[in-house]
C-alpha cells in the first residue's frame, strides 16, 4: 500500500519524453556539448528537490520558509535542483554523526496537505513536519527538511530518499516520514527499515448534504458524480468494475489533485470526493461550507485502511530505535493527537502500541 505515491499524479512522462530527445540527439548530432546542454536539461526536469532549515522551537508556528525565487518555483510547478549544501548525504549517517553534526535531515514530501507543504505566507507546514521538529528536539539537534515530491511508487520514494539517492544527485535524508507500513513493501525493499508507525490513515468520504442529504455511503453516487484525484486509490477503485457492478464508473470524475477536486466540490460539479481521511479532514475544515465526512465500508476494497510509519537505512538501526522510542512517548504523552487535531484532523489507529 502506497501513501503519497498512490494519492499523487504521475509525472515521469515528462522524464522520458526528455530522454527520448536525448537519446534522439545523441544519434543524430553526436556533439559532447549538444549532449551536455540536453543532460542539464534533463537533470533540471526531474531534479526536483528543496531543502528547508526548519526552527526548533517548540512552540513555533513558521516552520521554515522559501526564498521567493523558490516559492514562485513551487507556486508554478517548476523543476527544482539540488537545493542547498546540507540538504542530503551521500550515503546515510549513522546515528553519531547525525548528533555530531548537529542536525537531523527529514525528508516530507512536496506539495502534500496537511502532512506537508507551503502555506500562503512561504512556511513549510504540516502534521508530518511538526512531528519531524519533535523528533529533532528529542534527539537535542536541529531538522533539516529534505523535500521532493513523489516518484511513481514508494519504493521508487525508497530509492531515491533514503538509501541510495536520485540519479540526478541530492543525496538521502536521515529518515523518511509518511511511509506505508507494509509487510509486502519490506519484503521489496531490504536495505530500508520501516519502523515507527504513528496513525493509520483510511479511506473516507465528503459529501455535499445539500446533494445528498443524510448519506454517508457510496450509494448516493450512482446517480450523482464523484470527485477523485487522478491514479489514485479512489480512483482506480471506483472505475473498477467490480465496485457496485461497475454502475459508479460513469459518475466519476477526475481532478490533478485533491485540492482542485475539492474546488469543484465547491462549485458543485460534483456531490462528494473521495480519498484518504486526513485529505478529507483537513479540506472540510479549510471552508466554512458544511459538508459530511464519513468512513463507510468499502465493498470489496481489499485495504480500505493503512497504517503510516517512517524509513531509514537498513545501515542505521540505531536512530531507528531511537526514533521509535520517541513516537511512542509522542503517542501516549498525547501530544500526537495535538498534531493532528492542530490541522483540522482526528487521531486515529489501528494497532495496539
Amino acid at each position: 500500500m502506497t501513501s503519497k505515491a498512490l494519492i499523487n499524479k504521475i509525472d515521469w512522462q515528462v522524464g522520458s519524453r526528455l530522454l527520448a530527445i536525448f537519446f534522439a540527439l545523441a544519434l543524430l548530432v553526436g556533439s559532447p556539448s549538444t549532449l551536455t546542454t540536453v543532460s542539464a536539461i534533463a537533470a533540471e526536469e526531474n531534479g526536483a528537490i528543496e531543502t528547508v532549515e526548519a526552527a526548533a522551537k517548540t512552540d513555533a508556528k513558521p516552520v521554515a520558509e522559501l526564498s521567493e525565487e523558490d516559492a514562485i518555483a513551487s507556486a508554478q510547478k517548476l523543476p527544482k535542483l539540488v537545493g542547498k549544501p546540507g540538504a542530503g548525504h551521500p550515503l546515510p549517517r549513522p546515528l553519531e554523526d547525525i548528533i555530531a553534526s548537529k542536525y537531523l535531515s527529514i525528508f516530507v514530501y512536496d506539495n502534500f496537505p496537511p502532512y506537508s507543504y507551503f502555506n500562503d505566507k512561504k512556511q513549510l507546514v504540516g502534521v508530518d513536519v511538526e512531528i519531524g521538529i519533535k523528533m529533532a528536539e528529542a534527539l537535542g539537534v536541529t531538522p533539516r527538511f529534505f523535500i521532493r515530491d513523489g516518484d511513481e511508487s514508494v519504493d521508487d520514494d525508497l530509492r531515491n530518499n533514503v538509501w541510495k539517492g536520485h540519479y540526478v544527485g541530492g543525496g538521502v535524508a536521515d529518515v523518511m516520514m509518511h511511509v506505508p507500513v507494509d509487510n509486502e513493501l519490506r519484503k521489496r525493499n531490504t536495505l530500508v527499515v520501516i519502523f515507527g508507525r504513528y496513525y493509520t490513515e483510511r479511506m473516507s468520504l465528503i459529501l455535499d448534504p445539500k446533494v445528498v442529504g443524510n448519506a454517508e455511503t457510496l450509494a448516493p453516487f450512482l446517480s450523482s458524480k464523484i470527485g477523485v484525484e487522478l491514479d489514485t486509490l479512489s480512483d482506480f477503485y471506483l472505475s473498477s468494475p467490480s465496485t457496485l457492478g461497475g454502475r459508479i464508473r460513469s459518475q466519476v470524475v477526475r481532478y490533478r489533485d485533491f485540492s482542485s477536486a475539492m474546488d469543484g466540490l465547491k462549485k458543485q460539479e460534483v456531490a462528494g470526493l473521495m480519498g484518504p481521511r486526513g485529505q478529507v479532514e483537513a479540506a472540510a475544515a479549510a471552508t466554512n461550507r458544511k459538508f459530511t465526512v464519513s468512513s463507510p465500508p468499502f465493498p470489496g476494497m481489499t485495504i480500505p485502511r493503512w497504517d503510516i510509519g517512517m524509513a531509514i537505512s537498513h545501515q542505521n538501526r540505531a536512530l531507528g530505535y531511537k526514533l521509535g522510542d520517541i513516537i511512542l512517548a509522542l503517542r501516549e504523552s498525547g501530544e500526537l493527537k495535538k498534531i493532528f487535531n492542530k490541522f483540522g484532523l482526528s487521531y486515529y489507529k489501528d494497532f495496539l502500541d
